[in-house]
């Protein structure tokens, strides 16, 4: 899981950056997103609740709110239930 999450962010470093965000995205915000986004992967083995669930449980239990405004730990949540990145990186990691 760490070797994947650094894929994914040296990845996303290497290829993109700030000025692919749309501007209500901040740059911390999307990496500390890349960061924790397999975060309840393991949780999901032997759990009922899925991937993106334990994930979002464990965000919601990590209290970003209280070194982000609301609306920016909105952004983290909405975009790992979407799961864009499982989508974007397929085959590349």
């Amino acid at each position: 899981l760490e070797l994947h999450t650094l894929r994914v962010m040296t990845q996303w470093e290497g290829h993109h950056g700030p000025q692919d965000l749309p501007p209500e995205v901040w740059p911390e915000t999307f990496r500390l997103t890349l960061a924790l986004h397999d975060i309840g992967k393991p949780l999901s083995y032997d759990h009922p609740l899925t991937q993106h669930d334990a994930t979002t449980d464990l965000i919601a239990a990590l209290e970003p709110h209280r070194m982000l405004p609301p609306e920016q730990v909105r952004i983290i949540l909405a975009v790992i239930d979407g799961d864009p990145f499982g989508k974007l990186f397929k085959g590349m990691t």
